[in-house]
């Protein structure tokens, strides 16, 4: 009787493993959401308001205002992450949305370097564009682990950050790439999502 009742219980034990293996296999190759879409236009309002708010100020400290939004985006972005995965029951930490984040890094990583010395030598005027750029670079390495609004974003943001190197308009450049991109791609991205669900 027990090697009867132990050869169906083994079998049923296996299935369940089978399929939490093709379940987390298939987490891991599957694109997702990074943010919802009122999480990036949230952060697209950041960028409108820094960019209206910024517009008069001198090279030394409109510099530290954009800083200062980008740190306020940071956390919003770190916040509606963290929602995100407790409702959606995935861990920010693991599957495409560990290669999602561990793609930014190298870029933003640059960018802070940039920053730091570019503001040494006192050449700021150029840190709009290369922020733009590198964003961009970030999105589109980023977006290959992500629904392919993310990688367009990142396209777009190098474009604009091409033109904001080549022409004037710290400002304009700054408000169209942080605060109108997002914004767009941000619904964009929510009126997928609700295809998607629907």
């Amino acid at each position: 009787m027990r090697q009867r009742q132990s050869g169906p219980e083994s079998l049923t034990d296996r299935a369940q493993g089978d399929l939490q293996l093709i379940r987390s296999m298939m987490q891991r190759t599957q694109r997702f959401v990074p943010l919802p879409g009122w999480g990036v236009m949230t952060v697209g309002v950041i960028g409108c308001s820094a960019a209206w708010l910024s517009r008069n100020l001198n090279d030394g400290s409109w510099m530290f205002f954009w800083l200062g939004a980008a740190t306020v985006s940071l956390l919003v972005v770190l916040a509606v992450s963290l929602w995100q995965s407790r409702n959606t029951g995935r861990s920010v930490l693991l599957g495409s949305h560990r290669s999602f984040w561990l793609a930014l890094l190298p870029s933003f990583l640059a960018a802070a370097l940039l920053t730091l010395a570019l503001g040494r030598v006192q050449a700021a005027g150029l840190l709009p564009g290369l922020w733009l750029l590198l964003y961009g670079s970030a999105m589109v390495g980023a977006g290959r682990h992500a629904v392919p609004q993310v990688g367009w974003m990142g396209w777009s943001f190098m474009l604009l950050g091409a033109l904001a190197l080549l022409l004037p308009g710290r400002s304009l450049f700054m408000g169209l790439g942080f605060g109108g991109l997002h914004l767009l791609f941000g619904l964009m991205i929510a009126l997928d999502g609700g295809k998607r669900a629907a």
